[in-house]
């Protein structure tokens, strides 16, 4: 992670990946796009974030934090057993042991 689960895990909702151009490039297309009369809709997905974005690096410091429980932590993996495996394609369960956080 970033960009293990189909770009889902994003590490910086501000940035623009560098193979789709700049945050300029953005801005650029947006004006010529209203020029145009064309409306242009981005998707802002919070709930998927890579274990680089600042909020999980908080998060896995200081449980306590305002990023505390912005994350679904618990000491074994048994929280839970019913869910889906969501990237069953790649992953054998939702749930990484982070040392970190511990």
């Amino acid at each position: 992670s970033p960009l293990r689960d189909g770009g889902y895990d994003i590490s910086d909702f501000r940035a623009v990946l560098p193979e789709f151009g700049t945050v300029e490039d953005f801005v650029y297309l947006l004006e010529e796009a209203h020029r145009r009369g064309i409306r242009v809709i981005t998707d802002l997905v919070l709930n998927h974030t890579s274990d680089a974005h600042p909020w999980f690096q908080e998060s896995r410091q200081n449980p306590d934090g305002p990023y505390g429980d912005y994350y679904v932590w618990s000491d074994d993996d048994s929280r839970y057993s019913d869910a889906r495996i969501i990237f069953v394609d790649t992953e054998t369960s939702n749930w990484t042991y982070d040392p970190v956080r511990g």
